[in-house]
């Protein structure tokens, strides 16, 4: 009896040993992919330039080079995410089906869900749709402000010759 007690001890801690290696698995994906996230934005503050090429290279950045429709031409937010990213993130939720799957609630290694992570990547992205709409009301400044400072120009050179003549 005393021996089937102990091989039963074993097997169950055993099995939260096998518990406790999932949950620290899913914790250092969990983490991994909070790191990337954080080390994306980074980057992606880093870039500098003029609106129009760095609003190019944020988009090149951000969605490996695919267009990226901005608010005057697409009111409706579109959830944008790289293939990385989604690779990253499907691991991650691997490991999270998996330890809904052997019953296991709460994570002693991270408090990290995987709602958080997908929560971290949509602000992630209206981050970036933000800064894109800033750099293109900025561009749209710019190109407003060239435009009348070239209208005072041209009546300036239209006016000041007929001011001569008087």
């Amino acid at each position: 009896m005393k021996q089937l007690a102990a091989e039963k001890k074993k097997t169950i801690q055993a099995e939260f040993v096998r518990f406790d290696q999932k949950c620290q698995e899913y914790a250092t994906a969990a983490n991994a992919f909070v790191e990337f996230l954080e080390a994306q934005r980074k980057e992606l503050d880093g870039l500098q330039g003029e609106p129009v090429p760095l609003s190019a290279s944020i988009q090149e950045f951000y969605d490996e080079g695919k267009k990226i429709k901005v608010k005057k031409k697409n009111p409706f937010f579109k959830h944008m995410i790289t293939t990385f990213k989604k690779a990253k993130l499907e691991e991650v939720s691997v490991l999270s089906q998996s330890l809904a799957s052997m019953k296991i609630t709460e994570n002693p290694h991270t408090g990290i869900t995987l709602q958080g992570l997908q929560t971290k990547v949509r602000e992630f992205d209206v981050y970036v749709k933000q800064y894109l709409n800033e750099l293109a009301d900025e561009e749209e400044i710019k190109t407003n402000y060239a435009n009348g400072a070239q209208a005072y120009v041209d009546w300036l050179e239209n006016t000041l010759p007929k001011l001569n003549e008087r």
